[in-house]
């Protein structure tokens, strides 16, 4: 049930599980973990305190900037959909 609010659990000693739409997509997710604590770590063992942004700049940002989103690909006709899945080819 906790899985519903949360995709990635982390249980110290244990290990970590992932959820998410694909095993690839789980996997990605436990990675970028696993890459936020190693840069958290050395921030710490260098003497600072990553605190992130304040409420107010990330508005200020939002308003400056728009959302942090990447543009929309291409999208593939039906045929290159089933070409590329034909010869298993993801993108």
């Amino acid at each position: 049930e906790q899985l519903q609010h949360h995709p990635l659990v982390v249980w110290e000693k244990h290990g970590v599980f992932a959820v998410g739409e694909t095993a690839g997509a789980a996997f990605d997710l436990a990675d970028m973990a696993a890459k936020s604590v190693s840069v958290y770590l050395m921030c710490r063992a260098a003497g600072f305190t990553p605190e992130g942004l304040t409420a107010a700049d990330a508005a200020r940002r939002l308003a400056e900037h728009g959302p942090n989103r990447l543009p929309e690909g291409k999208k593939r006709s039906a045929f290159a959909r089933f070409v590329a899945q034909s010869l298993g080819v993801s993108r």
